[in-house]
């Protein structure tokens, strides 16, 4: 007789099988995937601390605020630790394993963990050697743009990076040297922002102010302000003397970003207030958390609330100095005019940045921020296809020939480029239009001039700003266009820097055939004549034949759209004014602060509209200066509309001889060689912003040579029949 187990029956049988088959593999395997992932552990904390042989692991709170710690062993002894520190990043939590030495100095890191999600190709370069390898020998606080380099575009997770590191940082620094308690109770200490008080008051609080007490050494105050996730309260202990004495930011009274605004509660912030009386600004004499400007700034303006507050109640017969736990930034009025002539650095190539703002730069600079702003008056556009109608005929073949707005300055860069109705392929239009690409251009190198504009576009925000010509330095002159650096070599050095910062964009240049980069067609400053500009032109071959920006679609000559020499022309030969004044000597005037101090105004304007500059410095020389330059830019507009409209002649001419019939090739490409010759020293002299006025001599050079080419090309033509 057959008998029927029920299948539920089949089904628990089953499951006890795979159940206990499942048991002992696991068993079996348990060990060696224990042992593979320690000795993975182990290996990253090698990586970390290279000098270690062993590493013995520490037994922490659960209030620690970090992950784990391990002793780094050398011989048996200790020469430091491995601390790692989990922190959210712009995709989700980031783990960071920091080797740090006795001397709390980082040995590396690296960065990752199993739920590691940061954007792929820019905030999961953080994950790269080169961005970790850079930490290695850095001092706690590592600080992007300071000590350490942020990846352009991955601010979030840079910052997220550095706040691990400074997380884990100063866990270990207390671990070191631990903080002393001395031994007062908790309710006199004030959460330790009052040293020495003995006695506590509680007084009536003012409008706007959580709590106020008095005491034998000061006053604590208690302020809430608004941080990025909510309130938060700060609690600040003013000394007699007005000084700050302590500020506590008490984590169960605020819900700051883990790993970033809560990073404020560390003494690296909070220590730049000790000491001093304030006014307190983020980015002038604070320096901001990285990733957590918010929440920096709400700091800043509790602190400030409280040490107003406390002023009434102050006694100065008690006041003791209170003295800085460490170096804060001081506050500078402008970069003034010293009148010493300053050379300029190199940027740094191959590592990415994050660029600041002018904005970033507001508090530290007031004036000179103020001063660049002004710069968005000058909202006039021409369209010089308008104002000079011979042009649809010379650039016939480009864009320009539709569309040719002029310039209304540096602020309006990002939104004209963009809105010149030229179709944009690749990101080297953005050449000398924004300091985002200029940064992404230093990190990539000629690999970023081959990028889709439009995925370019997409991650700018800057107009031309700080960063093209102090990179972040805030007040050094630096060539952050590597291109005018590669070109002028070791020459370079004997350009003053308030020179080629303007240098750096009002060149003549094109866009290498194949890397597509920005290149300047000289290689010193011997070589930046008009004349071997054209010769470098003349010389370079693509696809057999000489180089042009474009081709007249009627005529056939490879033309040479020349861009904004400025540059070269201020430095060629003939200017009476290179070598002894700047660009900036003419263009950025001295003001005077509210408070006396001068600084250089960034506000670029011509010289004829500073009168300061006019009765001083030009009236040394020059009786008249406006009626001068005046006469200049009038005889040179009046010889630029008239050679131009002769290249227009010649055009017409040049496409009546193609389509007759009665030419050979080698006869027209002669016409077409000198055509093209003209019509480069006529627009080198078109293009130039300053209408003759940088260098007149070389203006009116370039409009005979140009008139003598057109002349000889009109030689050519065969006399017409009939």
């Amino acid at each position: 007789m057959k008998i029927r187990v029920p299948s539920w029956a089949r089904l628990a049988i089953l499951c006890v099988i795979v159940g206990g088959m499942l048991g002992f593999v696991n068993h079996v395997t348990e060990g060696p995937i224990a042992q593979r992932a320690a000795e993975a552990a182990d290996a990253a904390r090698r990586s970390v601390f290279a000098a270690a042989d062993s590493f013995e692991m520490l037994e922490l709170s659960a209030d620690s605020g970090v992950d784990n710690c391990y002793a780094a062993m050398k011989d048996g002894q200790m020469i430091g630790y491995v601390v790692q520190t989990t922190v959210s990043g712009f995709g989700g939590p980031i783990e960071v394993q920091t080797g740090l030495d006795l001397d709390c100095v980082v040995t590396g890191i690296s960065v990752g963990g199993s739920k590691f999600s940061e954007t792929p190709g820019v905030g999961a370069r953080t994950k790269n050697p080169e961005f970790q390898a850079q930490f290695a020998g850095v001092s706690i606080p590592v600080q992007p743009g300071n000590n350490v380099d942020a990846i352009t575009g991955a601010t979030v997770s840079s910052g997220a990076v550095c706040s691990a590191v400074n997380k884990g940082g100063y866990f270990v620094r207390d671990l070191i040297n631990p903080p002393v308690d001395d031994g007062r109770p908790e309710d006199l200490q004030f959460g330790g922002v009052l040293p020495g008080a003995t006695t506590k008051q509680q007084e009536t609080a003012p409008e706007g102010i959580d709590e106020l007490y008095t005491s034998d050494a000061g006053v604590v105050v208690y302020v809430t302000g608004q941080g990025r996730n909510g309130p938060m309260q700060v609690q600040v202990g003013v000394g007699h003397s007005g000084q700050v004495a302590g500020v506590y930011i008490d984590p169960a009274k605020h819900k700051e970003t883990e790993g970033l605004g809560d990073m404020v509660e560390e003494q690296y912030f909070w220590g730049q207030f000790i000491g001093y009386p304030g006014t307190f600004t983020i980015g002038e004499n604070v320096d901001a958390v990285t990733g957590a400007t918010i929440t920096s700034k709400t700091v800043a303006d509790c602190v400030n609330r409280a040490v107003e507050a406390a002023q009434p109640f102050l006694d100065p017969s008690k006041a003791t100095d209170i003295p800085p736990l460490g170096q804060s930034a001081a506050p500078s009025g402008g970069s003034g005019s010293s009148g010493v002539k300053r050379r300029a650095q190199v940027v740094k190539t191959g590592s990415g940045v994050t660029v600041m703002t002018a904005q970033d730069w507001a508090s530290k600079y007031p004036e000179i921020y103020a001063s660049y702003l002004a710069n968005g008056e000058n909202r006039e556009v021409h369209d010089y296809t308008k104002d000079y109608p011979m042009i649809g005929t010379i650039y016939e073949g480009m864009a320009f020939s539709k569309f040719y707005g002029s310039a209304r300055g540096h602020v309006y860069t990002v939104e004209d480029v963009t809105a010149t109705g030229r179709p944009h392929a690749l990101a080297n239009c953005f050449s000398c239009k924004t300091p985002d690409f200029t940064a992404m251009v230093n990190e990539l190198g000629d690999a970023a001039y081959r990028l889709p504009f439009e995925d370019v576009l997409a991650e700018i925000n800057e107009p031309i700003s700080c960063y093209n010509c102090h990179a972040n330095t805030g007040d050094e002159l630096v060539v952050t266009h590597t291109y005018l650096s590669d070109a002028m070599g070791e020459e370079l050095k004997g350009v003053e820097a308030a020179t080629l910062s303007c240098g750096q964009c009002h060149v003549e240049y094109y866009f290498h055939p194949t890397t597509k980069a920005t290149t300047l067609p000289y290689t010193s400053l011997a070589t930046m004549t008009p004349d071997n500009i054209l010769a470098y032109y003349n010389h370079t071959k693509v696809d057999g034949q000489v180089f042009a920006d474009y081709v007249n679609p009627r005529t056939g000559v490879r033309q040479i759209k020349v861009q904004h020499p400025e540059f070269e022309t201020f430095m060629g030969e003939g200017s009476v004014h290179a070598g002894t004044f700047t660009c900036a000597d003419c263009h950025m005037g001295e003001a005077t602060a509210a408070d006396g101090t001068t600084y250089i105004s960034h506000t670029w304007i011509s010289p004829l509209e500073n009168k300061s500059l006019l009765e001083g410095t030009c009236a040394e020389c020059h009786t008249d200066l406006v009626k001068e330059v005046a006469d200049i830019q009038a005889e040179t507009e009046r010889r630029t509309y008239a050679v131009g409209y002769e290249l227009e002649g010649l055009t017409e001419k040049l496409v009546k001889a193609v389509e007759s019939g009665r030419y050979t090739e080698e006869e027209l490409d002669a016409i077409r060689s000198l055509a093209r010759d003209a019509q480069f020293y006529w627009d080198f002299v078109f293009v130039e912003n300053s209408e003759g006025a940088h260098n007149s001599a070389l203006a009116k050079e370039c409009l005979n040579k140009s008139e003598a080419l057109l002349n000889q090309a009109m030689g050519l033509f065969k006399p017409q029949e009939g």
